[in-house]
């Protein structure tokens, strides 16, 4: 899947998806680059979205591999949240619930799937 850079922005800065790498680009609020995630050996390949937690946890999706992976805030990798084998089909956007820690996944087809996550 190819498509434009999604941004979003966090304590102290903002963040930036790419499907190429790096995948993930994390900058302060002047635009200085602070890290980046992505690429080899790292275990994402295009980053398409990302939503924000409250906690301060950035959900990643994943296109190419139709996951959720889950980085810190120093773009660490903290887990997958939804596996590869999970049978996203196309996966293009995510919306992230914080008040009942759910995460909705939007597909190429319109279909919505939403996953409760513990807290």
């Amino acid at each position: 899947m190819t498509g434009l850079p999604t941004l979003s922005s966090v304590s102290g800065g903002f963040v930036v998806c790419l499907d190429s790498a790096p995948n993930v680009c994390l900058f302060d609020n002047v635009g200085h680059l602070k890290a980046m995630y992505g690429g080899r050996p790292t275990p994402i390949h295009s980053a398409v979205h990302v939503a924000v937690t409250d906690a301060g946890f950035l959900l990643i999706l994943d296109a190419d591999h139709q996951r959720i992976v889950m980085l810190d805030m120093e773009l660490n990798h903290v887990v997958d949240v939804v596996a590869a084998d999970h049978s996203l089909i196309e996966p293009r956007r995510l919306c992230w619930d914080d008040v009942n820690s759910r995460l909705f996944v939007s597909e190429a087809a319109g279909n919505v799937v939403v996953f409760e996550l513990q807290p």
